[in-house]
């Protein structure tokens, strides 16, 4: 953060580049709150004493959907948002997870949360039946967007062209560098417009948490290697059936 503000990047909000042309160099900045909402304070806080505001994605079904937080961020500047899984939690019925997103999104207004985008959410630990993203609910029913009064979707109405996209998704840099890598790539300015989405629950002040995230990556490329080996598994046992 320090880094884009001495840089000389504008800092802005999903809601400010779909509201309106930007001129580079500027920096979209995204949190994903996915779990603990105390480590999105603690994201908050730093952001506002370099003079920053981003915006801010909530889970709905998890220990993250506190509206204490919510409310208190919106009145300090920050955009807050619909983080949202519901094709993953009804199992790729369409239906049932439109239904589902326009009551939850009614829930956050309702709550005096101002939603003027919304972002999918991924869980690696669902496998996708009939679907790619969660986002696919606005592919399918092409009305949802003006029936909830959103600006639009983080992934599905950006221009990811003509930005470039750092995600920290699996507790590592998409782009294969490191912070401090980032941070000087930063400093060049080579990139003039940047959107950059980074999760609360990945980064720590303490060591040894530090060091529990490290280790859950390499956790995670197990993970992915049993999904493979289970699949392979489950489609031999299709096969087996069928003769």
């Amino acid at each position: 953060m320090r880094a884009i503000v001495e840089s000389g990047y504008r800092v802005i909000t999903v809601r400010d580049y779909l509201a309106s042309e930007q001129s580079p160099p500027f920096v979209i900045l995204r949190h994903d709150v996915e779990w603990n909402s105390r480590r999105a304070q603690d994201i908050a806080n730093a952001e506002l004493k370099l003079g920053l505001r981003s915006t801010f994605y909530f889970r709905v079904n998890t220990r993250a959907y506190d509206i204490p937080l919510m409310l208190q961020l919106q009145n300090e500047g920050f955009e807050i948002g619909y983080h949202y899984d519901t094709l993953d939690r009804c199992n790729g019925d369409f239906d049932k997870a439109i239904a589902l997103f326009e009551e939850e999104l009614s829930r956050f207004r309702r709550a005096g949360v101002n939603v003027y985008t919304v972002c999918s959410h991924g869980n690696p630990r669902v496998r996708k039946r009939g679907y790619q993203a969660n986002y696919d609910i606005f592919k399918k029913d092409e009305g949802l967007k003006r029936r909830a009064n959103i600006l639009g979707e983080a992934y599905l109405d950006l221009d990811f062209s003509a930005v470039k996209y750092l995600s920290d998704a699996g507790i590592r840099w998409n782009v294969g560098l490191t912070t401090k890598q980032i941070e000087a790539l930063l400093r060049t300015k080579e990139q003039p417009a940047l959107y950059i989405l980074v999760h609360p629950d990945y980064w720590s002040r303490s060591w040894i948490r530090a060091l529990a995230l490290k280790c859950a990556t390499r956790g995670i490329k197990i993970f992915r290697i049993n999904n493979i080996i289970a699949a392979i598994r489950e489609y031999s046992n299709i096969l087996s059936k069928t003769r």
